[in-house]
């Protein structure tokens, strides 16, 4: 069987042809009588063709008495880094080649031999040969021209036999893939306050709602910028083609690159280009937007920026791309506008840790994908425990207090403007509204020097907040629970317990 899009869809339907006839997938009637689907491929259909039958234990041979993570293993431990060996082995059996092709180690493979700087070409396991063949033939003068070769009929889905947990797996990773980002839009409750700019004034904002820590959206923002017209996939690629930006951990990419990935990829989790570097590879977009008014103090600043942490990222990624339930780092609060695209937003208040989320879990490295919670976790929620949820629609600026659990699904559809992309701003900031939390957090990191520095300024800069950086010292040291319970701050209790903390609290949740 093929890698890429044709083999997931192959997948899909043998797991269909095998398991069953019929498939419930949920969906929303709207107003007008339309259905919306949770997936794109809705209904199934079972082809007329007589499949092929494909036997596991005959195609595996002595290898069948190993589990599906065994042989996984098996590859990655054992056979890596040959890249000659894995693709024999593919070529020795049909189960073999299914298992030689798993795009989730093909991932790593890539990420691993080119650090993340790649074009992307179908899938994964063609963009690394791709990739190799290039670099091979270039250092012996000569141009790599990539052969054909001939994929199984689609409609013709192979029947196996002895492989049910696998296809079952499978399956799982295409659904996921399928999704229909427009059904998590239609579906999501309005829980937020949704107000237009020109209805609400600073003052108003900072007392109903960024001192009582509560989310809001304001309409209309990016009415006011230039960058509604020149943050798209056309311009972006046009004004940016050559630079490369960083798209999710370790990969970059150019703006056309990662248009080709989009349009090509399988994966569920989409690479998503979240770059802080902006500012340094294209200046041009620093004059297209102005931090809204509602947000005058940047304490951080003080500390100038070369010592400041991260703290301003531009954002681009498709419908269905996701980051999972987290809390932002160092107690800072956050607004984030899209300038193109939608938002599907789910919250948990400062102390309410979302289910299936590590309770004590400083980061989102150990909380399910947002599409496997989504999926998984949500429906089983009973009402005391689901999520507080908006759409921030475009034009929409969303305020993300301090210590609040979020996660966020990009739910425009594939089928609109610019492929389907959403683009957003993001800024996070330290204000005397939320400085209580954001001092308890940088006292309490021992591994960070930033807030030595930060004391250090604010003894002389701003006397005021560093009276109140010392009282915030002295009760970590008197009352470390009492604080801790409080201020609904994400950290253990005991440092010393945080690892145990870690893996118990995510067994089991992470799962496919």
């Amino acid at each position: 069987m093929s890698g890429g899009r044709g083999h997931s869809i192959e997948i899909a339907r043998a797991f269909h042809w095998v398991e069953t006839r019929t498939c419930n997938v949920p969906s929303v009637t709207l107003d007008n009588g339309e259905v919306v689907y949770q997936i794109k491929h809705y209904p199934f259909k079972v082809p007329d063709n007589p499949p092929i039958h494909i036997d596991r234990d005959t195609s595996l041979g002595l290898f069948s008495c190993l589990s599906y993570y065994e042989l996984t293993s098996f590859i990655d431990d054992i056979l890596w880094p040959d890249i000659g060996s894995i693709l024999a082995l593919g070529c020795t059996s049909r189960a073999w080649n299914w298992y030689t092709s798993n795009e989730k180690l093909w991932k790593y493979f890539t990420k691993t031999l080119t650090k993340g700087n790649i074009e992307f070409s179908g899938n994964w396991k063609q963009s690394l040969l791709f990739h190799l063949n290039t670099k091979n033939h270039k250092a012996r003068g000569e141009v790599y021209v990539p052969s054909e070769y001939k994929r199984d009929d689609p409609s013709i889905p192979p029947y196996w036999t002895g492989m049910q947990k696998e296809l079952a797996r499978s399956f799982k990773f295409w659904y996921r893939a399928s999704i229909n980002p427009r059904y998590w839009d239609v579906s999501c409750p309005r829980h937020i306050d949704r107000i237009h700019y020109k209805d609400i004034s600073v003052e108003e904002f900072i007392q109903k709602y960024e001192i009582p820590g509560k989310p809001v959206i304001i309409a209309g923002i990016s009415e006011q910028w230039e960058a509604p017209k020149y943050w798209n996939a056309k311009t972006l690629s046009e004004r940016h083609k050559d630079v490369k930006w960083r798209c999710g951990s370790g990969w970059k990419m150019t703006i056309p690159g990662y248009m080709s990935y989009l349009k090509n990829r399988t994966d569920p989790l989409s690479l998503y280009l979240f770059d802080r570097r902006y500012h340094k590879i294209a200046p041009e977009i620093l004059q297209e937007y102005k931090i809204p008014d509602y947000f005058p103090e940047d304490i951080f600043a003080l500390a100038g920026p070369k010592k400041r942490p991260p703290y301003r990222w531009i954002l681009i990624g498709p419908g269905g791309s996701t980051v999972p339930y987290h809390v932002d780092p160092q107690g800072t609060s956050a607004w984030n506008v899209v300038v193109k695209g939608k938002k599907r937003w789910g919250f948990y208040p400062p102390g309410h840790h979302p289910p299936a989320v590590g309770a004590y879990d400083p980061d989102y490295y150990n909380a399910p994908s947002g599409i496997k919670w989504l999926l998984n976790v949500l429906p089983l929620l009973p009402a005391n425990q689901l999520p507080i949820e908006c759409i921030q629609e475009e034009g929409d600026l969303l305020f993300v207090p301090s210590g609040w659990w979020h996660l966020v699904y990009n739910v425009n559809s594939n089928e609109e403007g610019d492929d389907g992309l959403c683009i957003a701003m993001t800024h996070n900031y330290c204000s005397s509204h939320n400085f209580e939390r954001v001092a308890a957090l940088l006292i309490d990191d021992d591994d960070s020097n930033f807030g030595d520095t930060l004391r250090d300024i604010l003894e002389t800069e701003r006397p005021d907040l560093y009276q109140r950086w010392l009282k915030v010292e002295d009760r970590l040291e008197t009352n470390r629970a009492g604080i801790i319970k409080e201020l609904g701050l994400v950290i253990p209790l005991e440092k010393e317990s945080q690892s145990s903390s870690y893996s118990s609290s995510c067994s089991g949740s992470c799962s496919d």
